[in-house]
């Protein structure tokens, strides 16, 4: 038919039935958000293994920073100083076992202000598991 009418047409229903979010909706989210970034990291540490373990944040900055010790079979928690999350927001969980030559690795976990994890050392001290807490 006549495309110079049915394309503005088309295009001008297309938008009314567009829902378009209020200026509440936008001043929520932003609420929400800003809320969020004053609030920090938190890691529920599990230590499952046989050995006191030291924890470490280690993002990609380099710098490690030491959370604390964890006793065989206990959990604690730890909040991550905002400067571990400042740069890149990749953050990795370390743990080094009393006594041993090694360290245990999460590898990368991407933290955002108001994160909740849960990590776990493994009973045979070879991995660290980390989850968004529950």
């Amino acid at each position: 038919m006549f495309p110079f009418i049915i394309v503005p047409l088309a295009l001008a229903l297309g938008l009314a039935a567009h829902n378009a979010p209020s200026p509440a909706q936008h001043a929520a989210a932003d609420s929400t958000a800003a809320a969020n970034v004053d609030k920090p990291v938190v890691i529920q540490f599990d230590n499952q293994a046989w050995d006191m373990a030291t924890v470490y944040a280690l993002p990609q900055s380099g710098m490690a920073y030491r959370l604390g010790q964890v006793n065989p079979g206990s959990t604690a928690r730890f909040v991550l100083p905002r400067s571990a999350t400042a740069g890149s927001g990749m953050v990795n969980i370390v743990a080094v076992p009393f006594g041993r030559r090694f360290t245990v690795r999460s590898g990368p976990v991407s933290v955002s202000p108001g994160d909740q994890l849960s990590a776990s050392l493994s009973p045979s001290e070879n991995n660290i598991s980390v989850l968004p807490a529950r």
